[in-house]
């Protein structure tokens, strides 16, 4: 879909899936999404929406890869039945400050890898509650993050997930 102006986008209560880019590299799709009643999004979806500011998207269960990969203006998601974090979905998201990702069981490689991300379900730091496995390079480049809580649940963090991250605490019960 191509836009030629700025625009929103409301979807019918009976729309539950997203196609595969759908709105790849769309400039125009700016402000807030609210999903009410989408349960899967496909890949590269939002890919490139430069002018997106932030999804509410509760009920999604299931993402594609790089789904928001290069949305530079996003800055708030909010994705609470989500269970896994596909590879890619919040790389260069710069803004990205807020994560909530109450569900989710596994963040996948290169997640979010070189975004602003700073608070994932908290309000001061990264807590990996639920979380069991955490992906290659899910947070390297992740220049804001400083403090992160690691519950037992975690049973792998792989290779370089916290590369080049601003990391001053790390709490592991």
């Amino acid at each position: 879909y191509i836009a030629t102006g700025n625009f929103t986008v409301t979807f019918a209560d009976t729309i539950a899936s997203i196609g595969n880019n759908m709105f790849r590299d769309n400039a125009h799709l700016n402000g807030d999404v609210i999903l009410t009643n989408v349960r899967s999004i496909g890949e590269y979806a939002f890919y490139g929406c430069i002018a997106l500011d932030s999804m509410d998207a509760d009920s999604v269960t299931s993402l594609g890869e790089h789904v928001f990969e290069g949305c530079s203006t996003l800055s708030a998601v909010s994705l609470d039945a989500l269970q896994s974090v596909s590879d890619y979905t919040f790389k260069d998201c710069e803004s990205l400050l807020t994560v909530d990702l109450l569900s989710v069981k596994a963040i996948g490689s290169y997640s979010f890898q070189n975004s602003g991300v700073k608070k994932v379900n908290s309000n001061d730091h990264v807590n990996l509650e639920n979380v069991t496995s955490v992906g290659d390079y899910a947070f390297a480049g992740c220049t804001a993050l400083e403090s992160v809580s690691i519950p037992q649940s975690v049973v792998a963090i792989n290779y370089q997930a916290f590369l080049g991250t601003a990391l001053k605490s790390v709490t592991i019960p």
